[in-house]
């Protein structure tokens, strides 16, 4: 199997507005590449990310997408999109570091609508906005089960035995607690993971920066994705050779594990994925 089968593309970084161009050719060029599977929810992209990915791909029964429920689309998400724009116009928009302690922080199931009302609305919203009888995945978002009302945790059980959602779970930052039967969980990986093999079904997300704090350590696991770099003939530059490091490592060690990934450069894009479609995952870390 190749790495590019193992991946995911997260929307989280799209936008709309003047940026809906770049973002659905993004998009389009995951499609170009066989990456057919793509993570999203209604606060990405402002409040956009659902919309350009279902008129990206409408009609294409291929493509499996992802998406949550519980968080919804932030207060004047169009005029934030602007500001935002503005910003990097301007040469303003640096992008703080990600730090440690924001892998281990969840946040707790009051900051977002968690309701039986709620959720269904937002559902219900996610399926016309993506243009999607049944989706891939549907998760609960910055929180788990147990911190939401019983009625509330039915609308996903129902929404998979209604055949509007293949698999259902959660999607959080924090440590995983125990799970209920037959759920999903997303989660950005620790330096377990990358040391530890397991065969329980895991979606991890932020992949670089949790590259980036274990090999800061100087651990096992800093050792482990240092010689699973090693491996790699990589024609590309260093912070996409981690990536791809860290994602190889974490295939082999969770081999029913899927990998997500944010780009909003085309060339990084292509060059990920060019990479990736040339990984074969078994012969790498033998």
């Amino acid at each position: 199997m190749k790495l590019i089968n193992r991946m995911i593309f997260g929307t989280a970084r799209l936008a709309g507005g003047g940026c809906a161009r770049t973002s659905r050719q993004l998009i389009e060029d995951c499609c170009a590449a066989g990456l057919t599977r793509f993570d999203t929810a209604p606060s990405y992209g402002m409040g956009a990310a659902e919309r350009l990915l279902g008129e990206v791909l409408d009609g294409d029964t291929g493509a499996k997408i992802h998406t949550k429920a519980g968080m919804p689309a932030p207060a004047g998400a169009a005029l934030r999109g602007w500001a935002k724009r503005l910003q990097a116009s301007l040469g303003a928009n640096r992008v703080t570091p990600w730090k440690p302690e924001l892998l281990d922080y969840r946040k707790p199931a009051s900051t977002g609508r968690y309701s039986k009302s709620e959720l269904l609305r937002s559902i219900e919203c996610s399926h016309e906005f993506l243009r999607r009888e049944t989706l891939d995945m549907l998760l609960l978002h910055a929180a788990e089960p147990d911190d939401i009302p019983a009625d509330s945790w039915e609308v996903f059980i129902n929404e998979q035995s209604n055949g509007r959602a293949d698999n259902i779970g959660y999607a959080h930052t924090g440590p995983v607690k125990a799970g209920r039967d037959d759920c999903i969980v997303q989660i950005a990986p620790r330096t377990a993971e990358f040391c530890t093999p397991s065969v329980e079904r895991r979606i991890f997300h932020s992949i670089r920066t949790s590259a980036a704090i274990a090999k800061s350590q100087g651990d096992e696991a800093s050792s482990a994705l240092l010689r699973t770099r090693d491996k790699l003939s990589c024609r590309t530059d260093d912070a996409t050779a981690d990536i791809l490091a860290a994602m190889v490592l974490l295939a082999d060690r969770h081999p029913n594990s899927t990998m997500i990934f944010a780009t909003t450069s085309r060339a990084r894009l292509s060059s990920i994925l060019a990479e990736a479609a040339a990984i074969d995952l078994p012969d790498l870390t033998a």
